[in-house]
């Protein structure tokens, strides 16, 4: 069975957003998307099994649903085998060159017989430090597509342009004298609690004043808090090294977050702080969503987000700051030769475009593959790690402890 496409005559009128026909997909099937293709405007479906006991269960990484995809020539109304569309298209493989000759890009469409559907695979050289980038996308689009040589002229520009955007931003210095001369008499810093009081801090007359009240059973509203004196410095040093004295003090007090405080004053001392427990990874997974929660207080856009730092959890040289990962390695530490429990040696990667977590384990002279987990540990010059599939694809390895 395949789909039919059911066109209109004398007697019955049909259409659709395409054109006097209808789109009929076989018994149980259903149309899961259309559109017509930029380059050649044939139109494009794909239509999906709605029977659940033909899903393949991937076990953590979800069920493949089986597809059927279509490529339909408008002009007659004709389901097109991969031989007829391939009229439309060049599969030879193409070479060219960056307007300043630092870039060699070769493009081939690809034709896969077992999917019925097209690939554009790319290669980017960069000539003066022969580094390569290949990518796979599909070769159906509905818009312009953009290349690899494209897109990486683009992501240069744009991080040139980030990189001025960055360097127009103020220090972490210099946005705690901004926010320092920015304080107005009894303004107030930041409430924060622990397990029986709730505290306040406040700028009152040149000084820093902490407030407390005891926390009773009964559910009072905030504005019902009857704040007392109980200690006073005289600059936000003082108070911050009072306030730190143990290095849990994230974890032993709560943010009261409220409209009127002003706690971006803090941010000077809480990212050092926190850079400074990622760069020796002092802290658990339960740790950081409550560091987190302090990060999330004093965050600002005026002060430069290259502030916030992270260190690789193996080789311990800085990386990118992705908060989502806070124990991620590098791409070079991510190279080095992974083990299971078993000593196996084991390779990750995504199932597909789509994404997904297959684990590949080379036992003695064989090779298995794996995609029914959603995580995977391993170990990586004897230390342990865990692996999993990134959020907009790819695969993070994390110390796990």
């Amino acid at each position: 069975m395949v789909m039919k496409i059911i066109k209109s005559n004398l007697f019955r009128h049909r259409q659709c957003k395409y054109g006097n026909f209808k789109l009929q997909p076989d018994k149980d099937w259903s149309i899961s998307y259309s559109f017509i293709d930029f380059e050649s405007g044939l139109l494009i479906v794909s239509t999906n099994d709605d029977n659940e006991n033909h899903w393949e269960n991937l076990g953590y990484n979800g069920r493949r649903i089986p597809s059927k995809k279509y490529v339909i020539d408008l002009d007659n109304l004709k389901i097109l085998s991969p031989k007829e569309w391939s009229k439309f298209f060049n599969y030879e493989s193409k070479i060219s060159y960056s307007s300043d000759n630092k870039f060699k890009l070769t493009t081939q469409r690809i034709h896969h017989k077992e999917d019925n559907i097209d690939t554009i695979q790319e290669k980017l050289e960069f000539i003066e430090s022969g580094h390569i980038s290949t990518s796979e996308s599909f070769a159906f689009s509905d818009q312009k597509r953009e290349n690899l040589l494209q897109q990486t002229i683009r992501m240069i520009e744009e991080n040139q342009e980030k990189k001025k955007r960055l360097e127009s931003k103020l220090t972490l210095n210099e946005f705690y004298l901004k926010e320092l001369n920015s304080l107005n008499e009894k303004d107030i810093i930041f409430n924060y609690i622990n397990n029986d009081s709730c505290y306040q801090l406040s700028f009152i007359a040149n000084e820093f004043i902490l407030s407390k009240v005891i926390l009773t059973t009964e559910k009072n509203e905030y504005n019902q808090y009857d704040f007392k004196f109980y200690k006073e410095f005289k600059n936000i040093e003082d108070f911050w090294n009072y306030f730190s004295e143990t290095n849990s003090w994230f974890i032993d007090y709560s943010i009261l977050s409220l409209s009127n405080n002003k706690p971006h004053l803090l941010a000077k001392f809480i990212i050092p702080f926190f850079n400074q427990l990622r760069k020796n990874h002092q802290f658990t997974f339960e740790d950081y969503h409550k560091i987190n929660q302090w990060q999330n207080l004093i965050w600002n856009d005026e002060y430069r987000a290259t502030e916030n730092k992270q260190w690789c959890s193996l080789c311990k040289k800085e990386i990118d700051y992705f908060p989502r990962y806070p124990k991620y390695i590098c791409k070079e530490c991510s190279s080095k030769d992974k083990f299971d429990i078993n000593g196996n040696l084991v390779e990750f990667s995504n199932l597909g475009i789509s994404g997904g977590l297959k684990i590949t384990r080379y036992i003695n002279q064989t090779i298995e593959e794996d995609d029914s987990q959603f995580m995977c540990d391993c170990t990586i010059e004897n230390k342990l790690f865990f692996v999993h599939e990134a959020r907009f694809g790819g695969i993070v390895i994390q110390l796990k402890n």
